[in-house]
């Protein structure tokens, strides 16, 4: 935080104060959340790529061995 934002702060009342904290952890909340999603979203992605490439070579296997 850079002296200009410490001396804005200071000037702010209380309310404008916890106004600026609530805002400020919205952002943050916004961010790590979008990271979050990101991430699990690539890791669902590859979860449900794999399941399916295994559930189509069970299924060939399957109906291999039906055959015989």
């Amino acid at each position: 935080m850079t002296e200009q934002e410490k001396r804005r702060l200071a000037d702010l009342s209380p309310a404008e104060y916890r106004r600026e904290l609530r805002e400020g952890a919205k952002e943050g909340v916004k961010e790590l959340m979008g990271d979050y999603v990101r991430e699990f979203g690539w890791f669902s992605l590859r979860v449900l790529g794999v399941a399916s490439i295994g559930a189509v070579i069970t299924f060939i296997l399957m109906m291999d061995g039906w055959k015989k």
